[in-house]
């Protein structure tokens, strides 16, 4: 091999092997965990409400970071039914998708049908509501196959109850049985829903959609099944299957429960609302403890104070991996009125704070993201520097092949087949 080829191996050898890791690091990392708190705990119904649009605003924002649900983490420990279900729900949903697949849809229909009852059991807690939808759809669809078409329509038609403006364009060759649906679901009768929440001023959200703070009152819901979501800042989700009647009204009460870390929560709020707005937080701050205890990068303080008519909403962030802040905002808003330009304000405060997220440095965690352990960022991260020596090595290898001579040096025999002859 002469020295010219030789030299191209070797970039190509050491620039393979350092993309190769690359890769691996890019594959396994995560977008940075952020948390929003109420310091003052969602003492009133104004802040309680407010809350929601500052976390729609990060949803929307274009910041490299996951909002965290807070109530879910602070619960952790307690839902093991509920993640139980969603995981047996999931399980039978690519069941119900590989009996459909192959054409045998009777049981593409009992598999689908056994995902909904779970999907409906643990609702309050999917992450993504339109699982529930494509396995009601799946099991529609496999009972028109299946050559009861009467059947299907009645099953489809829950889908659009649920969500009425449900896309279905991925199903192109059944659009005429899921308009038939449609219209079906669209002809019932109206009623109403009225929640009521002990603790009272709690969200509320029905058929995944947020309706404001409790008590709530939603009309013109068409009869058939609907899901009530509430939620508030130190106490466990909690979620209610009705089954609404032609005209009736109907009415739900729904007790929460404090989540199992309410009170680590509610303790290191009254430190929290001391340190907030320092630049740089004390080491053994109860603002930096929000890390272990919600297991998240960031977190987002929201401090709304003041009479309805004229609320001062503050926003501080802050990187728990450095304990820096790293940007404040503040703006006004009429909440009495709760129009949607107030609600906008609040989302674009959200938004403007967390662009100062891609400006900071990031923290990342790939395995290690286990209650209770210390994450200090992929410098700590053992996987890191095992990469980061095989990178090296896989370099120095290359380089060193590379840049051998051309012959061996003297004194080193050569085999008859041409290889090197190692003496010990």
């Amino acid at each position: 091999m002469n020295t010219s080829l030789r030299k191209q191996v070797t970039v190509i050898t050491a620039t393979c092997l350092v993309c190769t890791n690359t890769v691996a690091i890019a594959q396994n990392v995560r977008p940075a965990k952020l948390a929003v708190i109420d310091v003052r705990g969602n003492s009133d119904p104004d802040s309680t409400d407010i809350l929601y649009f500052v976390e729609k605003g990060v949803r929307t924002s274009n910041a490299p970071v996951s909002l965290v649900s807070t109530d879910q983490v602070l619960n952790s420990g307690r839902q093991q039914s509920q993640e139980q279900n969603l995981a047996f729900g999931a399980e039978s949903l690519q069941a119900a998708k590989a009996h459909y697949s192959a054409k045998q849809y009777a049981k593409a229909a009992e598999h689908a049908l056994q995902a909904t009852v779970y999907f409906e059991q643990s609702h309050a807690f999917l992450s993504d509501r339109s699982v529930y939808s494509e396995a009601v759809i799946l099991q529609g669809l496999s009972l028109a196959r299946s050559g009861s078409r009467k059947n299907a329509v009645r099953v489809l038609s829950r889908a659009f109850v649920v969500s009425p403006k449900l896309d279905v364009s991925e199903y192109p060759k059944d659009i005429e049985l899921l308009t038939e649906a449609r219209s079906e679901a669209a002809s019932r009768d109206v009623g109403s829903v009225t929640v009521v929440t002990i603790p009272e001023s709690s969200r509320v959200f029905i058929d995944g959609r947020y309706r404001g703070v409790s008590p709530t009152y939603r009309p013109g819901l068409r009869r058939g099944v609907h899901f009530v979501r509430v939620e508030r800042q130190g106490f466990a989700r909690a979620g209610v299957r009705i089954d609404s009647e032609a005209g009736q009204d109907v009415k739900v009460e729904v007790v929460l429960k404090p989540a199992a870390k309410q009170k680590t929560l509610a303790t290191l709020l009254h430190g929290i609302r001391d340190e907030i707005g320092r630049e740089d937080l004390p080491a053994t701050g109860a603002t930096l403890r929000l890390k272990s205890l919600l297991l998240v990068d960031y977190v987002v303080l929201m401090d709304a104070s003041g009479p309805s008519k004229n609320r001062q909403i503050t926003l501080t962030l802050y990187n728990l991996n450095t304990g820096r802040r790293i940007d404040v905002v503040k703006g006004k808003v009429n909440w009495e009125q709760r129009g949607r330009d107030s609600k906008n304000v609040i989302m674009s405060l959200a938004q403007t704070l967390l662009a100062s997220v891609s400006r900071a440095p990031v923290a990342f965690d790939v395995q290690d993201n286990r209650p209770g352990l210390d994450d200090g960022g992929i410098v700590t991260k053992w996987w890191f520097w095992t990469v980061i020596g095989v990178a090296a090595a896989g370099i120095a290898v290359g380089l060193a092949v590379g840049l051998q001579p051309n012959e061996p040096p003297p004194g080193v025999a050569k085999n008859g087949t041409g290889g090197l002859l190692l003496e010990f």
